[in-house]
């Protein structure tokens, strides 16, 4: 099980237009991330315009994100946003805060050029703009966005719905545009931690007995050492060619699609 964490990210590409992004992030334990899990979340990032062939469900809903500064249901810790828009008919208000932390100041990346000679730079990328939260009275909603390139761009999971939200160009009211995702491609598994207090009480009595002197402590600070989880993000020479060649906008869909990872592990 791996809690939400922070992930830093350093690219690598293993040949010409390819990138890899190699994160660290802090989690309880050192862990691979299920293949059902990457493979599903990959199929909903994989097609969208935003963050990467799953297919929109019909035309698009314009909706206006209106900043909310009291929802009535108790007032949020410092840091957090508070968004209102309607879905469907329906006013829906997010809450999110921004993840500090999602990438390190340094942020090598490397390239191949036409002759295959290995490049390297450090762009500069922002560290205030990717958010993370969920929907007010939905326990199982996400917000995943990213508003470093004017208004919200990212994923919102609203009742088991998937959608993508992206800026409306030319628009002067702050109107997005609101993309509804099929449902049997963008179905996540249930996000059910499988660290319950029992198991943790099952690997505690296995670890006391092997080393009896570790858990002297007690098990909560014991617990809470960081690990560091490892993350991989390879972007292929084909998905580079459909940016066009733009490293800058294929380093914005890696960054965007690590916030949604981020916010689901």
């Amino acid at each position: 099980c791996v809690l939400p964490c922070t992930l830093l990210l350093s690219p690598v590409a293993p040949y010409p237009g390819a990138r890899m992004a190699v994160g660290e992030a802090l989690a309880h334990v050192r862990t691979t991330l299920p293949l059902l899990l990457w493979s599903q979340l990959l199929l909903l990032l994989s097609g969208s315009s935003c963050v990467g062939h799953a297919q929109r469900h019909g035309p698009p809903e314009v909706v206006i994100p209106l900043r909310v500064t009291h929802t009535g249901r108790g007032v949020k810790p410092p840091g957090w946003l508070s968004y209102s828009l309607r879905v469907g008919g329906r006013k829906h208000v997010l809450h999110m805060k921004v993840n500090k932390h999602l990438f390190s100041q340094h942020f090598p990346v490397f390239t191949y050029d036409d002759q295959h000679a290995l490049l390297q730079e450090q762009p500069f990328v922002q560290n205030d703009c990717y958010y993370q939260g969920h929907v007010e009275g939905d326990p199982e909603s996400l917000v995943a966005l990213s508003t470093c390139l004017r208004g919200f761009r990212g994923i919102l999971q609203i009742n088991n719905v998937v959608y993508e939200i992206q800026p409306k160009r030319l628009s002067t009211s702050f109107e997005h545009l609101l993309y509804r995702m099929d449902k049997e491609e963008t179905q996540l598994p249930p996000m059910r931690c499988g660290l319950t207090d029992e198991e943790i009480a099952r690997q505690l009595k296995f670890q006391e007995s092997v080393e009896p002197t570790l858990m002297q402590s007690g098990y909560e600070g014991w617990w809470t050492h960081r690990r560091f989880l490892e993350l991989a993000v390879v972007v292929d020479h084909n998905r580079y060619l459909h940016h066009e060649s733009n490293t800058s906008k294929v380093q914005d869909e890696v960054c965007l699609t690590v916030n949604v990872i981020d916010n689901i592990l």
